[in-house]
């Protein structure tokens, strides 16, 4: 995927995802209220508004073919760097996923994947510190 290509679909998705904050801002009061002061939903729907006009923006120079990222067909990410962020990104959601105290087991199971995702080195110190303290098995990890 080029530059250009990944700058529209960002675009695009923001624009949408600020719709969508517009419309569930707009469920409590988003102008003033007298004698309060602003509702509770006027700073996340006027900050949503600005969000897509800034997506709006962002498309206009893309059609017009304005600025370097608009006019860019470099690769937007490298195949190595992906994996890379795909990996921490596994390890976050694993890691989000085991909040619940019922969960520990998962939570102990995100700590190889959070370091293979720092360093594909960092895994076998994983291993190593998974291993139980008595075990001869770590002598030959490293």
């Amino acid at each position: 995927m080029s530059t250009r290509v990944a700058e529209l679909a960002m675009a695009i998705l923001m624009g949408v995802f600020s719709l969508y904050l517009m419309y569930k801002s707009a469920e409590l009061p988003v102008g003033w209220i007298p004698d309060e002061g602003p509702g509770g939903g006027a700073w996340p729907f006027w900050l949503s508004v600005m969000m897509l006009l800034s997506c709006v923006g962002i498309i206009v120079n893309w059609a017009r073919r304005k600025g370097s990222v608009a006019v860019s067909e470099e690769p937007y990410i490298e195949r190595g760097v992906l994996i890379e962020v795909g990996l921490v990104a596994l390890a976050l959601i694993v890691t989000v996923g085991t909040v619940r105290p019922d969960r520990r087991l998962r939570r102990v199971a995100a700590v190889p994947v959070i370091l293979l995702a720092v360093s594909r080195e960092s895994f076998l110190g994983v291993v190593y510190f998974l291993l139980p303290a008595d075990s001869d098995h770590h002598v030959f990890l490293f």
